[in-house]
């Protein structure tokens, strides 16, 4: 095998097979990150307890819990997956076994868990611990799906439009001086989340626009812009796979009014 990605942020490795083994069948995978409540199930093989006896390959189902559990501050969502076990177990030595959804399709890998007593896969009052195959998969999506995200997006790059979170969301922008100076912003893309907007000069940054995926958290996709501005600003963010679009507009002659919205658009997944 090669190695082609591994990241800390959500403890995860892609290898990629030399050839796909006789009669095994593949799982899928999905860049949205579950939601509240969702059920998770996995396949492990844990370690053997000693030299004589080993564990036999293990089943666990579990939900996804963002709320109302123990969370780990080395472990922070939403780049980890917190589970609360309601069947089977997971023992030592699993980690990196695969959490899937019930149609067969990943969304993270076993990092660990969190609780009073972590040790013990069988006490369900610990959570378990999977990197986030949501946060994972900027990282990922170059050796994966080359071609776009998986979420449906059709948005087209180029100057002035800023395509993110796997080219669903596009992201526009004009400005207005009030003294005779307009028109649309030009835009650099820093992450699959974050792009700047420049308006006079392409060295002077004038405003930072983010779009975080938080489907898992409350079923909405977050917008987040600041600005180094007081002129006219005018940001249009379009989901381009449902066309629904929000407009935020900052006064003329204002400090730049910081964005904050954790509600923006409720069309999860």
């Amino acid at each position: 095998s090669t190695l082609t990605a591994t990241g800390e942020s959500s403890d995860f490795t892609l290898l990629r097979l030399n050839a796909i083994p006789s009669g095994r069948v593949l799982l899928g995978w999905t860049s949205t990150a579950p939601a509240n409540g969702t059920a998770l199930y996995r396949l492990s093989h844990p370690a053997p307890f000693d030299d004589e006896y080993a564990l036999p390959q293990q089943f666990s189902r579990g939900t996804v819990r963002t709320s109302g559990v123990e969370f780990c501050t080395d472990a922070p969502r939403p780049s980890f997956l917190y589970s609360e076990l309601n069947q089977g177990a997971t023992f030592g030595g699993s980690s990196g076994s695969p959490v899937i959804l019930g149609n067969g399709q990943i969304v993270g890998q076993l990092s660990g868990g969190c609780g009073p007593n972590p040790d013990d896969g069988c006490d369900y009052d610990n959570s378990e611990i999977d990197g986030a195959f949501s946060a994972s998969y900027p990282s990922l999506q170059a050796f994966l799906n080359p071609g776009g995200g998986n979420t449906g997006g059709s948005c087209t790059a180029d100057a002035d439009t800023l395509c993110l979170n796997g080219g669903r969301f596009k992201v526009e922008a004009t400005y207005n001086t009030g003294t005779g100076q307009s028109g649309g912003a030009k835009v650099v893309k820093l992450t699959d989340e974050t792009g700047y907007l420049w308006f006079f000069s392409s060295s002077n940054v004038e405003a930072v626009v983010k779009i975080i995926n938080g489907c898992s958290l409350n079923n909405r996709y977050w917008v987040f812009a600041g600005g180094l501005t007081n002129v006219r600003v005018v940001i249009t963010v379009t989901d381009t796979k449902n066309n629904t679009m929000k407009t935020y507009t900052n006064p003329q002659g204002a400090p730049f009014q910081p964005v904050q919205d954790t509600s923006a658009f409720a069309t999860c997944p």
